[in-house]
């Protein structure tokens, strides 16, 4: 197998050969770096169309070129440029063609430094690939010799948790990293107005965190049992996602697993609105596992 990193000489594609060059340290698989030269389907035989398809496949190869002093030397990687009607079509031709285990990609430059933000790229691939998804922070850099080092497992309910225990095993197994299982409680937002005085509003929200707390730790050792998974469970709770996440501690070596949200047959992965808030909320790469269905 192969990890892929979707390439281009903006600021996503260093971001994106940064987490590609530290997933396949991790994983011990080769490094393919491809650039997808986007083209019409088909191509009409004219002398025009034939110098558009020249120009456009020169700009794929002078983005390799671009890439080649980018990776750490100690990687079996590869770079070719790959032809596709659109960027997501170009990359997953490529994920097909050459089996691979995940298809990297950084974050849209329009959204904050240290967060992920998705780009249509991003939203085409994450609703239509049968492969994970790994997103990098804008701005992210790694070391020349940096590996995974502790996996974090997002779940919300149980059919969540079930469904991600057997790849959570998968990757730690293949990392040879711990696993914690982390959820966030968002709590409801206090009445301004009312008759109710603000110290009884504060134990009303505050018994409700505290049942979800409960609730969340029996889920997860009912569900992950004997299996020994869970080496922390740690939840995240704040008045948004954003800040559920700012109080869980997150290290640069982490990893992040988002299941579907969605058990629909007609999305491979689907990014529901809680999914597309906590990807965006956390402060470190994150894999998006398709759906298998």
């Amino acid at each position: 197998m192969t990890v892929l990193v979707g390439y281009s000489p903006q600021e996503s594609g260093q971001a994106a050969l940064e987490l590609g060059a530290v997933l396949a340290r991790s994983l011990d698989e080769p490094l393919l770096v491809a650039t997808v030269a986007v083209l019409p389907v088909p191509l009409i035989e004219s002398d025009v169309d034939s110098e558009y398809a020249r120009l456009i496949r020169q700009w794929a190869g002078r983005s390799l070129d671009h890439a080649r002093p980018l990776v750490p030397p100690d990687l079996d990687v590869r770079f070719e440029v790959v032809e596709g009607s659109s960027i997501a079509a170009g990359l997953t031709a490529a994920a097909d063609g050459h089996d691979a285990s995940v298809i990297v990609l950084g974050s849209s430059p329009k959204g904050l430094i240290g967060r992920i933000t998705l780009g249509s790229v991003i939203e085409s691939l994450a609703h239509g690939s049968h492969r994970p998804l790994a997103l990098a922070p804008r701005g992210y850099v790694a070391a020349s010799d940096d590996r995974i080092e502790r996996l974090t497992v997002l779940f919300s309910d149980a059919d969540s948790i079930a469904s991600m225990l057997e790849p959570a095993h998968t990757y730690a197994a293949r990392m040879d990293v711990p696993v914690r299982f982390t959820s966030f409680i968002v709590r409801p937002f206090k009445r301004e107005f009312g008759f109710i005085e603000p110290e009884a509003d504060d134990l009303v929200v505050d018994a409700w965190a505290a049942r979800m707390r409960s609730e969340l730790s029996a889920l997860v050792q009912e569900t992950v049992g004997v299996d020994g998974l869970a080496d922390r469970l740690v939840i995240g709770d704040g008045l948004t996602f954003s800040e559920a996440a700012g109080t869980v501690h997150w290290r640069d070596s982490d990893l992040v697993l988002v299941g579907p949200a969605s058990r629909a047959p007609l999305a491979r992965v689907f990014l529901g609105s809680r999914a597309s808030k906590i990807v965006r909320a956390v402060p470190v790469p994150v894999v998006l596992l398709p759906n298998e269905d």
